[in-house]
């Protein structure tokens, strides 16, 4: 097993196929994940069963390996460098193939549509043009967006026709995205999004500047379904979520573990994870807790807000923190029990949220340190998180 636990150090984040002789094998959460995703037998290498394992014929594998990749999984081939036939010491494996959805060059793959790959780059203007300064003209005029499509090549050829986003009309008004050069301001964001399909040789990219640029990027992003997004800095996230997981929530587990209803309170891209904790509160403790974004508990939910009214907020980097923590400091003087997570730089918090590369990849980074707090939540509340009551995570449909 060295050899299986060095390939797939170098690939953590990959299901490892490992070839032992004429099957590919997968062994702990890798055989987990594949035995429920392609319906296989889940074996082990022990009597105990500590070391579960599954495998599937070498001769059959990109059938198995398709049907993954549709699944949007990254996978890793550990195959073997030598004859068995011809060596007496153990065959040497190396990891000769690492398959992603965005860049599988598989015929089986999404033959009724593109197969994108999507890049994301965010940044900001750091500068103004001073008053009166003749700004740079955009060659294609003040449109919100630029977006040029063409074949991609190899060697950087290829020729980009200019065209124009059909979000946005010509005279730069669409959706009230105004971004023509040389009209931002000190801290505007610019968002630029690169779509490639590795099989035609596709290619597209646009920018967006401005305050909505950020959203206009991602609906551009969704628009196209890519397999595979590439952001940044998301070669930090690995050292990122070993921060998370060390950062200690214990102090919060008093509050919530007396608490038998509450709301999970978030905005912007931090909402999807105040839905995924708010679903953990309720099936691993037995909390009723439901999720609601910083504006729609304006509207309604707050009449539920009463001295002593339980709060989790996350209060994520980005343009919508300001929301959160307004909606955390009312709800505070309210007298209601606010347990707000926030980046460091944030006065008041109460739990400290681990930043990443970019602000997109934050919310990675704060579920991952939920999950620990709420894993000692449920044992404080006389709960097992790994065996919630009547809960069953396979269907079956006849």
């Amino acid at each position: 097993m060295r050899q299986w636990t060095a390939a797939k150090r170098e690939n953590p984040d990959a299901l490892l196929f490992f070839r032992m002789g004429d099957f590919y094998e997968l062994f702990y959460d890798d055989a987990v994940v594949v035995s429920r995703e392609l319906q296989l037998t889940l074996t082990a290498r022990d009597r105990e069963r500590s070391q579960p394992m599954c495998g599937v014929p070498y001769h059959a594998v990109d059938g198995y390996l398709t049907r993954l990749l549709r699944k949007g999984y990254r996978i890793a081939i550990c195959d073997q460098m030598e004859d068995p036939k011809l060596t007496k010491k153990i065959v040497r494996r190396e990891v000769t193939r690492v398959l992603t959805p965005g860049t599988a060059l598989d015929n089986a793959l999404g033959q009724e549509q593109n197969n994108f790959l999507a890049a994301l780059f965010e940044t900001k203007v750091t500068q103004r043009h001073p008053s009166g300064a003749k700004a740079p003209a955009d060659p294609i005029g003040p449109g919100a967006a630029r977006l040029k499509s063409g074949p991609f090549k190899a060697d950087g050829s290829g020729t980009l026709a200019e065209s124009r986003s059909s979000h946005f009309k010509a005279d730069g008004s669409g959706d009230g995205v105004d971004s023509g050069r040389g009209r931002e301001s000190r801290g505007d964001v610019i968002c630029a999004v690169a779509l490639l399909d590795v099989s035609t040789g596709e290619f597209r990219t646009a920018e967006f500047r401005g305050p909505g640029a950020r959203q206009q990027a991602v609906d551009e992003i969704l628009m196209a379904s890519p397999s595979e997004v590439l952001l940044a800095g998301s070669a930090e996230l690995p050292a990122a979520l070993t921060a998370a997981c060390a950062q200690d929530w214990s102090g919060a587990v008093p509050a919530l573990a007396r608490s038998e209803r509450l709301m999970v309170i978030a905005r912007g891209m931090g909402l999807g994870i105040a839905k995924e904790a708010a679903l953990k509160l309720k099936e691993t403790c037995g909390i009723q807790a439901e999720a609601f974004s910083a504006a729609e508990v304006r509207h309604g939910p707050q009449a539920l807000i009463a001295e002593g009214y339980t709060l989790f907020a996350f209060a994520l980097r980005g343009p919508a923190q300001a929301e959160v923590l307004a909606l955390a400091a009312e709800m505070r003087q309210r007298g209601a029990h606010v347990i707000l997570a926030a980046p460091a730089d944030v006065p008041g918090r109460d739990l400290t949220l681990v930043t990443t590369g970019t602000e997109h990849l934050d919310p990675i980074a704060a579920i991952q340190s939920f999950q620990i707090l709420v894993e000692q939540l449920a044992r404080t509340r006389g709960k097992d998180p790994d065996q919630p009551p009547y809960l069953n995570k396979v269907t079956t449909t006849r």
